[in-house]
């Protein structure tokens, strides 16, 4: 529910005609995909890990994976969690604020699902960010708001991994 909510306040961005002033064009514009890559600012949240969320399995119960998103500007940053896949992951917390200097750690939960080895995932997760104003009290009207030269992105893919035969020996020793 949080993440359906989170993502309409994101698809309602205001769209350019939409902001008071008269849009300028060029005899040469750029083709818009130079042009977002120019005016997109980097990331400045570091993630742990950068790239690959991996769940290992079995995938019979709830398998937990965690995502840390560390800052280290001098300026408090908003986050948020998407996923491509919102029915089969619980994301706790899926969105605040973070201190400079601080770290946070999100849960990533799949939900239980019958896994086939031959299905590859197509699973993704984007962890966006801006930075916070002074004083932040409703995060929504800031999502609603900001402009898309503000924001940032990381996206991440899911990897599911079957444990190893080695891994169920481990685990069956250590149960007993």
């Amino acid at each position: 529910m949080l993440v359906r909510r989170a993502q309409s306040a994101f698809d309602s961005v205001v769209a350019a005609g939409d902001l008071g002033f008269p849009l300028v064009r060029y005899n040469s514009p750029l083709p818009k995909s130079s042009a977002a890559k120019m005016s997109k600012l980097d990331q400045i949240l570091v993630l742990d890990p950068p790239v690959d969320l991996k769940f290992k399995g079995p995938f019979t119960d709830v398998v937990t994976t965690n995502l840390k998103l560390k800052n280290p500007s001098d300026r408090k940053v908003c986050f948020k969690v998407k996923t491509t896949a919102p029915r089969r992951y619980c994301v706790r917390p899926n969105s605040g604020v973070i201190d400079p200097g601080a770290t946070v750690i999100i849960s990533v939960m799949l939900q239980p699902f019958d896994y086939d080895p031959n299905e590859k995932s197509k699973h993704k997760f984007m962890v966006q960010t801006i930075f916070a104003p002074s004083t932040v009290s409703d995060m929504d009207p800031l999502w609603k708001e900001a402009k898309p030269d503000d924001l940032m992105d990381s996206k991440l893919r899911c990897v599911f991994e079957l444990p190893s035969e080695n891994d169920k020996v481990v685990r069956g020793a250590a149960a007993h």
